[in-house]
C-alpha cells in the first residue's frame, strides 16, 4: 500500500511539475513573441508540444510565427491544428482566411472570415476583408453590405467608405456615392485629390 501511495506521490508531483513547465513556456513564448523575438518563442511553443502539451493557443501562435517567417504552408497548417481543438476560436479563422487570401483561395477566405465573424473575433477587419473578395469577384450588394458592418464596428475606416462608395458609383448612385466620399474626406484629407472627379468640385 504505500508503495502504491509514494508511486501515486510521484506521479502526481511529475505532472504537476510538467503543467507548471508548459504553462511556463508558453508565457514565455508569449513575452517573446510580443517582444518580436520570435525565434525564442518558436522555442519555447516547440518544447510544449514535443513534451506532449495540446494546446490551441499554442499552435496558434506558431502559426502566428510561421506567417511571420513568410512560410503560409506550415502557418495553415498550425492555425488548422488551432482550430481543430477549438473550432470557435475566431481569431484562428480569421488568420487563416487571411493567408489563404494572400495565397489565392477566395473561396476559402471567404469561408474563414464568415466563420470569424460568426464567433466574433476581428469582426470590423474580418467584414472589411470579406467586403474586399466579393467586390473583387463582382458580389457588388454582398461587398456594399459587409463595408457597411465594418463602417459600424469602426466608423473611422476611410477605406470602406471609400470602397463602397466605388460600388455605387458602379450601381449609377451617385448620390450615395457623393456622401461616402466625402465621409472617406472627412476622416482623412488625403482622398480629397483623388475623388474629386466623383464630386464635381472645382
Amino acid at each position: 500500500m504505500k508503495i502504491i501511495i509514494a508511486t501515486i506521490a510521484v506521479l502526481f508531483i511529475t505532472c504537476s511539475a510538467s503543467s507548471q513547465t508548459m504553462e511556463e513556456n508558453f508565457e514565455n513564448g508569449k513575452k517573446s513573441f510580443y517582444s518580436d523575438d520570435f525565434d525564442a518563442a518558436n522555442k519555447f511553443f516547440m518544447e510544449i508540444l514535443n513534451s506532449e502539451g495540446d494546446d490551441y493557443l499554442t499552435h496558434y501562435y506558431k502559426g502566428l510565427i510561421y506567417e511571420i517567417y513568410f512560410d503560409n504552408e506550415k502557418s495553415l497548417n498550425e492555425l488548422s491544428s488551432a482550430i481543430d481543438r477549438n473550432n470557435k476560436f475566431g481569431e484562428a479563422y480569421f488568420k487563416r482566411g487571411a493567408i489563404l487570401e494572400k495565397t489565392g483561395d477566395t473561396a476559402g477566405a471567404i469561408s474563414d472570415y464568415t466563420k470569424a465573424i460568426k464567433n466574433g473575433e476581428k469582426t470590423s477587419d474580418a467584414y472589411f476583408n470579406r467586403a474586399s473578395l466579393y467586390q473583387a469577384i463582382g458580389e457588388s450588394e454582398k461587398a456594399i453590405k459587409d463595408y457597411t458592418s465594418a463602417i459600424k464596428q469602426n466608423p473611422m475606416d476611410d477605406i470602406s467608405y471609400y470602397n463602397r462608395g466605388l460600388l455605387y458609383v458602379q450601381q449609377g448612385d451617385m448620390e450615395n456615392a457623393r456622401a461616402d466620399f466625402l465621409a472617406a474626406i472627412e476622416i482623412d484629407k488625403a482622398w480629397e485629390k483623388e475623388l474629386k472627379k466623383y464630386l464635381g468640385d472645382n
